[in-house]
């Protein structure tokens, strides 16, 4: 097989969707699989201000799911000498031509372009035949700035590039472009057109709307093997396998497997996957993500190592970080609120003074425990439900002995003291 050459090439014009990085992973799941080289090139052109925070978006975001890519980006903006060289080509072939708009002095370029409405081409390696309307097609403005599709048919041929997945929403860029290949005379890489991914209420995700930015999942929720699980879902499939870590799929990965019609974010499915990565993910790596989302609400955090074992016990029940959070507050809030039907209660005092005198491990928290049931012929899970309420403002926690283990005999104490 020849070298595999493919490559992902976003326009900085927004932040990142969940459409996006699919286009990403399917390309870098093509190249790792038929040992390719996989680039990234960012299409600049337009030297807009506002491209760099986009461009650091890009680069970002390429770091957080190890996206790597051959050599350095390229971008377009650095590549005028290529486009310029290209252009002599077509006036030496006369497949270009000066045009002036009467409102301006400097003209523009424009490629005279097929005649013909009937275009035949492929995708995913079938003949489609379009009925295509062509019209000469403008490559430079009269500001010197070059136009998307002649740069992209540069870039790739000076990049060699073999094959190109990408959405279908850039079909109807495609003819325009194999024209021009026809013209440099050099080989037509094979096209892929991914399907789109649809929100929740049908409609195209756009880089211009930030419910879907890639960033805003990690922020608030998701751990990144979770989204590349869900996200490589969403338009390709095997033997109806739903959770796998992602070197699994890059193993797996055949671009024949990728479906013909649109998909539909489902977020309670995502969701569920996330839970199932959480359960079986490290604590730190967990904690990182935790401070990033605390850091965005502008909450320091302290008690580092108590909330990484914390951690271990809510892991296996939550669906992401926000409910983590949400179950651990006691550990990040100072809530002083007093419950007041349980002020001076005869209980509380008795556990004080017997946690007071107790060595702090498990089993003795246990004995203390099971004590104060006897003293006060209690059952265990109106005991328990009682201390969760004093302690956590909760009617529910996991493995109440554990938690108050961890959460340290200082802090205990001074809960129940404050019901004296």
């Amino acid at each position: 097989m020849k070298l595999l050459n493919i490559r992902f090439a976003p326009s900085p014009s927004g932040y990142l969707h969940i459409g996006n990085i699919r286009t990403i992973l399917y390309n870098f799941a093509f190249s790792f699989k038929n040992k390719g080289n996989f680039f990234l090139r960012i299409e600049d052109s337009n030297l807009n201000i506002k491209y760099i925070k986009y461009i650091k978006n890009i680069l970002n975001i390429f770091s957080i799911f190890n996206f790597n890519y051959k050599k350095k980006p390229f971008f377009q903006s650095k590549r005028n000498f290529y486009y310029l060289k290209f252009i002599k080509k077509l006036f030496k072939i006369k497949k270009v031509y000066f045009f002036f708009d009467k409102f301006k002095s400097i003209p523009i370029i424009k490629f005279k372009n097929n005649k013909k409405n009937i275009f035949k081409w492929k995708n995913f390696n079938k003949k489609i035949i379009s009925n295509y309307k062509f019209k000469d097609l403008i490559i430079r403005r009269s500001n010197n700035l070059y136009l998307y599709n002649f740069c992209v048919v540069v870039d790739d041929i000076k990049m060699k590039i073999s094959h190109i997945i990408r959405g279908d929403d850039h079909i109807s860029n495609t003819p325009n472009q194999i024209c021009l290949y026809k013209s440099f005379k050099k080989k037509i890489p094979i096209y892929y057109h991914l399907p789109m991914i649809l929100n929740n209420n049908g409609k195209k995700l756009s880089k211009k709307k930030k419910s879907f930015k890639i960033l805003n999942f990690i922020k608030n929720n998701f751990l990144p093997e979770t989204l590349l699980n869900y996200i490589s879902k969403l338009g390709w499939g095997f033997l109806n396998k739903e959770i796998y870590k992602i070197n699994n799929f890059y193993n797996l990965f055949n671009i024949k497997n990728i479906k013909k019609s649109s998909s539909k974010i489902n977020i309670l499915k995502l969701n569920w996957i996330n839970k199932y990565h959480l359960k079986y993910s490290n604590n730190i790596k967990i904690f990182k993500y935790i401070i990033i989302f605390l850091k965005n609400k502008k909450i320091k955090l302290k008690n580092y190592f108590k909330i990484i074992k914390i951690i271990n016990i809510y892991k296996f029940n939550n669906i992401n970080f926000k409910n983590i959070l949400n179950n651990i507050k006691y550990l990040y809030i100072n809530n002083n609120k007093i419950l007041s039907n349980f002020k001076k209660n005869k209980i509380i005092f008795d556990l004080y003074i017997l946690f007071f005198k107790i060595i702090w491990k498990k089993k003795y928290i246990n004995l203390i425990i099971n004590k104060i049931i006897n003293i006060y012929k209690l059952k265990n899970y109106i005991l328990n439900k009682f201390l969760r309420i004093i302690i956590f403002k909760k009617k529910n926690t996991p493995s109440l002995i554990t938690i108050i283990k961890i959460i340290g005999k200082k802090k205990i104490l001074n809960i129940l003291y404050k019901y004296f």
